[in-house]
């Protein structure tokens, strides 16, 4: 059984908690504010207080994949980048779901067949939504986004 955790200063630890031992520790640019890890895929996805998700290969070496988006693009809406504050997949679809508090993105993950490369290219936002996003689900059976905000609602 694999354990992953993140600290405030950019650390992040896989642990091997059936031999209580540390597998892997690494620095991400920014401090990690949220995790997913996918089962089917064998990836950690790693949302970052920049704004931007890390993909790693979570099946033994912890190689990072890729950065998504591969760069911030804040002229767009004349945005700050601002931290992932919730993030989830569907593993089916190969979609990423991320919630920020300036919108929600929806991302489509893909991996070519031949030499391990993996990219991520935003398929659609929701933005000025009348509170900051919280946290997010991606409910598969009826294909939802679930969003939380601070105020409870």
């Amino acid at each position: 059984c694999i354990l992953f955790t993140a600290s405030k200063d950019r650390q992040l630890f896989v642990f091997d908690t059936m031999h209580s031992s540390l597998q892997h520790q690494l620095t991400t640019p920014t401090a990690t504010t949220r995790m997913k890890y996918s089962s089917h895929q064998k990836r950690l996805y790693c949302g970052l207080a920049a704004g931007t998700v890390l993909v790693y290969d979570a099946t033994a070496d912890m190689q990072q994949l890729c950065t998504i988006p591969d760069r911030v693009d804040t002229t767009q809406l004349n945005l700050q980048p601002s931290k992932i504050a919730g993030l989830d997949l569907d593993d089916g679809s190969s979609t990423m779901v991320t919630a920020t508090p300036t919108g929600i993105a929806l991302w489509v993950v893909k991996a070519a067949t031949a030499g391990g490369s993996v990219w991520g290219r935003k398929s659609g936002t929701i933005i000025g939504m009348s509170g900051k996003p919280t946290c997010t689900a991606w409910l598969t059976s009826s294909r939802e986004i679930l969003v939380g905000f601070a105020t409870g609602s």
